[in-house]
């Protein structure tokens, strides 16, 4: 199992895709074949995190000059500083 683990991961799969494959195979082994000492060293692949693309204070001076209106600079602006989640 590991070594198609390792296979998965020489092909340039992602993260989310080998950790599909470990949950389907640990189903496979569990559930199906009742052999659940197969599949308990697998550890899931961790995803990266991404930081967010942060704007410089030119760029966001810019952003807001761009506004046609004052009311669109103020939505702007809440938009930007809430940053969301």
């Amino acid at each position: 199992m590991r070594r198609y683990q390792l296979f998965l991961i020489e092909t340039g799969a992602t993260p989310p895709t080998i950790n599909h494959a470990v949950t389907a195979l640990r189903f496979l082994f569990q559930v199906t074949l009742h052999r659940p000492e197969v599949m308990q060293p697998i550890p899931f692949v961790p995803e990266p995190r991404k930081l967010p693309v942060v704007l410089s204070p030119d760029e966001v001076a810019r952003l807001l000059e761009a506004a046609p209106t004052l009311k669109a600079k103020a939505a702007l602006s809440v938009a930007y500083s809430y940053g969301g989640t």
